[in-house]
């Protein structure tokens, strides 16, 4: 896998985990999830993704229930990415 064009743009190099989600009874979806080590990192990489690599951010980064640190863009492959800075 190469490494998405956000992330190129930004310096960094992902350390990538896939996880799945069932849609139903459909074929399940694939999320690839990127953890940064700091907010700043999840927040520039998102920054990256909008304006340098032509992605969308579907969710801005925000502080979840858990403690964690997380937003979501599309890549222009239609690939979906979570970005996350744990608790």
């Amino acid at each position: 896998m190469t490494p998405c064009p956000a992330a190129r743009a930004a310096g960094c190099v992902l350390s990538l985990t896939v996880r799945t989600r069932r849609h139903g009874d459909r074929f399940p979806g694939v999320i690839l999830t990127h953890t940064a080590a700091t907010r700043d990192g999840v927040d520039t990489l998102l920054t990256a993704a909008a304006a340098l690599a032509d992605g969308q951010v579907t969710a801005a980064a925000d502080r979840l229930e858990q403690g964690d640190y997380a937003g979501h863009f599309t890549d222009p492959d239609g690939c979906h990415w979570t970005i996350t800075m744990r608790a």
